[in-house]
């Protein structure tokens, strides 16, 4: 249990260190260009997320005086947990509502928490039924989940010493 928990900690502020290069789905990189570079978001090919945040450079679909205009996409990015927190320490819904900025920046650092929450779940139930298990049999845990949670999983794992080799 204690790994699993430094495990978590671990998991969650490196995911929120860098939630752009963190996210290999690309979905809070699609989210934060909506909701805080809508003019770019609305002019470029957002088809495929995962592709798109990887882009230095994306091609806008319309032309302007002949030519397309490119926007520089590697030089947009998430704020880390820490920076996004002060920045979120600062509203006062007394004074005014909240930012699209704001709140993406809430449902990007929430949604990572809940993602781990899943692995962490899914790696305490493997463990519950592993030690219930009769002494000396062979266990096989078969988990049927996204790629992004399968990995995380396995990683977690194969931290602990354990590997597809049984």
């Amino acid at each position: 249990v204690d790994a699993a928990r430094r495990w978590f900690h671990d998991s969650v502020t490196s995911f929120l260190a860098d939630p752009k290069e963190s996210d290999v789905e690309g979905d809070y990189f699609g989210a934060w260009l909506r909701e805080c570079h809508r003019n770019i978001y609305d002019d470029i090919d957002t088809t495929d997320l995962e592709e798109l945040r990887k882009l230095d450079f994306a091609e806008s679909k319309q032309s302007y005086q002949g030519q397309k205009r490119k926007y520089k996409l590697k030089d947009i990015q998430i704020p880390s947990l820490q920076a996004g927190f002060a920045e979120l320490q600062k509203f006062d819904a007394k004074a005014r509502i909240s930012t699209r900025r704001e709140r993406v920046l809430a449902k990007i650092f929430v949604d990572v928490f809940q993602l781990k929450l899943v692995d962490i779940s899914a790696i305490l139930k493997m463990a519950d039924v592993t030690v219930a298990a009769p002494k000396a049999s062979r266990v096989v845990v078969i988990f049927y989940g996204g790629g992004h949670h399968s990995q995380s999983i396995a990683e977690f794992w194969m931290s602990q010493g354990f590997s597809n080799q049984g």
